[in-house]
Protein backbone atom coordinates (compact mmCIF):
# COMPACT_ATOMS: atom_id res chain seq x y z
CA UNK A 1 0.00 0.00 0.00
CA UNK A 2 1.62 3.27 -0.95
CA UNK A 3 0.13 6.88 -0.09
CA UNK A 4 1.22 8.59 -3.26
CA UNK A 5 -1.98 9.31 -4.36
CA UNK A 6 -2.14 11.77 -1.21
CA UNK A 7 -0.77 15.11 -1.44
CA UNK A 8 2.64 16.12 -0.66
CA UNK A 9 1.57 18.17 2.09
CA UNK A 10 -1.36 15.56 3.52
CA UNK A 11 1.59 12.81 3.37
CA UNK A 12 3.91 15.41 5.32
CA UNK A 13 1.61 15.53 7.71
CA UNK A 14 0.48 12.15 8.13
CA UNK A 15 3.96 11.49 8.99
CA UNK A 16 4.66 13.43 11.73
CA UNK A 17 1.47 12.02 13.22
CA UNK A 18 3.00 8.48 12.86
CA UNK A 19 6.23 9.87 13.97
CA UNK A 20 4.74 10.88 17.18
CA UNK A 21 2.60 8.05 17.81
CA UNK A 22 5.51 5.83 16.97
CA UNK A 23 8.12 8.02 19.63
CA UNK A 24 5.09 7.45 22.20
CA UNK A 25 4.97 4.12 21.77
CA UNK A 26 8.68 3.76 21.65
CA UNK A 27 8.76 5.33 25.46
CA UNK A 28 6.04 2.99 26.48
CA UNK A 29 7.91 0.18 25.23
CA UNK A 30 11.49 1.11 26.26
CA UNK A 31 10.69 3.16 28.83
CA UNK A 32 8.71 0.66 30.69
CA UNK A 33 11.31 -1.59 30.78
CA UNK A 34 13.83 0.49 32.16
CA UNK A 35 11.14 1.77 35.01
CA UNK A 36 10.44 -2.13 35.44
CA UNK A 37 14.22 -2.64 35.67
CA UNK A 38 14.85 0.32 38.01
CA UNK A 39 12.10 -1.27 40.38
CA UNK A 40 13.75 -4.46 40.47
CA UNK A 41 16.91 -2.64 41.52
CA UNK A 42 15.26 -1.04 44.35
CA UNK A 43 13.65 -4.17 45.69
CA UNK A 44 16.75 -5.93 45.08
CA UNK A 45 18.47 -3.40 47.18
CA UNK A 46 15.46 -3.75 50.36
CA UNK A 47 16.56 -7.56 49.88
CA UNK A 48 12.79 -8.49 49.61
CA UNK A 49 12.33 -11.37 47.52
CA UNK A 50 8.73 -10.90 47.66
CA UNK A 51 8.48 -7.63 46.12
CA UNK A 52 11.12 -8.92 43.62
CA UNK A 53 8.44 -11.10 43.01
CA UNK A 54 5.61 -8.94 42.92
CA UNK A 55 7.07 -6.91 40.54
CA UNK A 56 8.10 -9.56 38.22
CA UNK A 57 4.08 -10.78 38.40
CA UNK A 58 2.57 -6.92 37.62
CA UNK A 59 5.54 -6.63 34.83
CA UNK A 60 4.06 -9.92 33.23
CA UNK A 61 0.32 -8.50 33.58
CA UNK A 62 1.47 -5.50 31.97
CA UNK A 63 2.86 -7.20 28.36
CA UNK A 64 -0.20 -7.32 27.44
CA UNK A 65 -1.58 -3.57 28.03
CA UNK A 66 2.15 -1.78 27.54
CA UNK A 67 5.05 -3.94 25.89
CA UNK A 68 2.94 -6.02 23.37
CA UNK A 69 0.83 -2.81 22.19
CA UNK A 70 3.62 -0.79 22.33
CA UNK A 71 6.06 -2.94 20.45
CA UNK A 72 3.10 -3.91 17.99
CA UNK A 73 2.46 -0.05 17.34
CA UNK A 74 6.04 0.84 17.35
CA UNK A 75 6.19 -1.69 14.19
CA UNK A 76 3.13 -0.66 12.34
CA UNK A 77 3.80 3.07 12.81
CA UNK A 78 7.23 2.24 11.64
CA UNK A 79 6.15 0.54 8.44
CA UNK A 80 3.56 3.59 7.42
CA UNK A 81 6.48 5.86 8.02
CA UNK A 82 8.42 4.35 5.39
CA UNK A 83 4.84 3.46 2.83
CA UNK A 84 4.28 7.73 3.72
CA UNK A 85 7.08 9.17 3.23
CA UNK A 86 9.13 7.07 -0.10
CA UNK A 87 12.27 6.02 2.79
CA UNK A 88 14.17 2.96 1.27
CA UNK A 89 13.13 -0.09 2.64
CA UNK A 90 17.35 -0.65 2.38
CA UNK A 91 18.54 2.18 4.84
CA UNK A 92 20.51 0.27 7.19
CA UNK A 93 18.64 1.84 10.37
CA UNK A 94 15.30 0.64 8.83
CA UNK A 95 17.15 -3.36 8.85
CA UNK A 96 18.33 -2.32 12.19
CA UNK A 97 14.78 -1.43 13.59
CA UNK A 98 12.74 -4.33 11.84
CA UNK A 99 16.02 -6.73 13.15
CA UNK A 100 15.92 -5.93 15.94
CA UNK A 101 12.11 -5.72 16.42
CA UNK A 102 11.73 -9.51 14.87
CA UNK A 103 14.42 -10.65 17.70
CA UNK A 104 12.72 -8.95 20.81
CA UNK A 105 8.94 -10.29 19.39
CA UNK A 106 10.66 -13.95 19.69
CA UNK A 107 12.68 -13.06 22.37
CA UNK A 108 9.48 -12.44 24.60
CA UNK A 109 7.70 -15.53 22.93
CA UNK A 110 10.67 -17.65 23.04
CA UNK A 111 11.81 -16.66 26.43
CA UNK A 112 10.40 -14.36 28.86
CA UNK A 113 6.44 -16.43 28.71
CA UNK A 114 8.09 -19.70 29.20
CA UNK A 115 10.61 -18.70 31.66
CA UNK A 116 7.43 -16.62 33.48
CA UNK A 117 5.41 -20.32 33.78
CA UNK A 118 8.61 -21.37 35.25
CA UNK A 119 8.98 -18.83 37.79
CA UNK A 120 5.39 -19.04 38.75
CA UNK A 121 5.37 -23.07 39.07
CA UNK A 122 8.68 -22.50 41.58
CA UNK A 123 6.73 -20.23 43.07
CA UNK A 124 3.92 -22.97 43.52
CA UNK A 125 6.74 -25.26 44.86
CA UNK A 126 8.29 -22.60 47.29
CA UNK A 127 8.33 -19.52 49.12
CA UNK A 128 9.58 -16.29 47.01
CA UNK A 129 12.84 -16.90 48.52
CA UNK A 130 14.24 -19.85 47.02
CA UNK A 131 17.36 -20.41 45.30
CA UNK A 132 15.20 -21.67 42.19
CA UNK A 133 13.03 -18.40 42.36
CA UNK A 134 15.75 -16.26 42.62
CA UNK A 135 17.49 -17.70 40.37
CA UNK A 136 14.80 -17.63 37.84
CA UNK A 137 14.60 -14.17 38.41
CA UNK A 138 18.13 -12.86 38.27
CA UNK A 139 18.00 -14.58 34.46
CA UNK A 140 14.95 -12.73 33.65
CA UNK A 141 16.58 -9.74 35.17
CA UNK A 142 20.14 -10.35 33.25
CA UNK A 143 18.14 -11.06 30.05
CA UNK A 144 16.03 -7.84 30.06
CA UNK A 145 19.62 -5.49 30.70
CA UNK A 146 20.66 -7.19 27.90
CA UNK A 147 18.17 -5.78 25.97
CA UNK A 148 18.34 -2.42 26.75
CA UNK A 149 21.58 -1.36 25.16
CA UNK A 150 20.52 -3.05 21.65
CA UNK A 151 17.34 -1.30 22.58
CA UNK A 152 18.87 2.30 23.01
CA UNK A 153 21.26 1.55 20.17
CA UNK A 154 18.02 1.38 17.62
CA UNK A 155 17.13 4.64 19.14
CA UNK A 156 20.40 6.01 18.06
CA UNK A 157 20.05 5.04 14.78
CA UNK A 158 16.42 5.83 14.04
CA UNK A 159 17.26 9.56 15.71
CA UNK A 160 20.59 9.75 13.95
CA UNK A 161 19.76 8.13 10.49
CA UNK A 162 23.92 7.24 11.54
CA UNK A 163 23.75 11.21 9.19
CA UNK A 164 27.01 12.70 11.40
Amino acid sequence: MEFAGLGARVRAMLFQILLFIHVVAVIAWVGGAIMHLALMGLARRDDDPGQQVKLIQLDGRLAPVVYIPGSLTVLITGVAMILTSGISWGEPWISIGLVVWVAAFLLGILFYVPQGKKLEEALEAGNPGTPEVEQRIATLERVAWAEIPVFLFVIFAMTTKFAF
